[in-house]
């Protein structure tokens, strides 16, 4: 079972409320009710609608990084072995079992270098590897920026980058599988690399279409906004003023695309 306190300091309401709401649904546990709390780590397979979406869509976009050199190890749960592990806990959950009352993290049990795993990932769903990577230093100040733009400018898509997504990139995530061994018997069925097998024999992860121009267009006139003002805040107005002029040349052509579209009565 997990013994590692629970962080204080969390930098997005997505980890902060799930903690909350683990250690309610274990306070609850008693004699009339026992519960037991699993946390499967990046779970993917085929049917994914959250992780590799997002991922092959960045991908093919070119807006994917590396946060650091990508060594750092990070481990995933195929999507059986995740279901799995429910099942193994609920078979064995009772007031007196070992598992009432405690958490467990569930995955694979085979971290991999962030860079490694991603990249097999994406070739698996059919988009291109991620060759680039920023400092960590700089994905977090980028992030704290676009947090504060994001709802400012009312943006309705997503930001490339925020404080909890750098943190997440840049830093190690594996955990032992002992724990839930021990006390509920759970054994990772799927491998790696039988997933990854399995991933690209799915229909599901055939490549998506390229994104039309327009919108292109849009988010790089963004993501220059967001350049000019991180140089303005670092003094640097040279480059603030050439990212400005940039960003307002991307959102004309964003227009215009726009326009064009619209009179041709399709997406450009």
């Amino acid at each position: 079972a997990d013994e590692v306190p629970y962080g204080e300091d969390f930098q997005a309401p997505y980890a902060a409320t799930k903690a909350i709401a683990e250690q309610e649904a274990l306070a609850a546990n008693g004699p009339e009710l026992a519960v037991v709390a699993l946390r499967p780590r990046l779970i993917w397979g085929p049917g994914d609608p959250q992780i590799l979406p997002r991922l092959v869509e960045r991908a093919h976009a070119g807006r994917l990084r590396l946060v650091g050199d990508g060594s750092n190890l990070v481990d995933t749960t195929y999507i059986d072995n995740a279901a799995q592990a429910h099942l193994d806990a609920l078979d064995r959950l009772a007031p007196d079992a070992a598992c009432a009352g405690k958490a467990y993290f569930i995955s694979n049990g085979e971290p991999l270098p962030i860079r490694e795993g991603l990249n097999r990932l994406l070739q698996a769903a059919g988009a291109p590897p991620v060759t680039r990577s920023i400092s960590f230093k700089t994905a977090y100040r980028i992030g704290a920026v676009c947090e504060r733009l994001w709802p400012l400018l009312r943006l309705r898509s997503e930001p490339p980058m925020t404080r909890f997504l750098a943190e997440q990139l840049a830093t190690a995530h594996w955990y032992s599988m002992e724990p839930a061994r021990r006390d509920f018997g759970y054994v990772p069925r799927v491998g790696f690399d039988e997933g990854i097998i399995r991933l690209k024999a799915s229909p599901s992860t055939a490549p998506r279409g390229a994104t039309p121009r327009n919108a292109q267009m849009l988010h790089y006139a963004v993501v220059f906004f967001v350049i000019a003002v991180i140089a303005a805040l670092l003094g640097f107005s040279g480059i603030a003023g050439a990212a400005t002029n940039i960003a307002w040349i991307l959102f004309v052509v964003f227009l215009i695309l726009g326009a064009i579209s619209l009179l041709r009565g399709r997406r450009v």
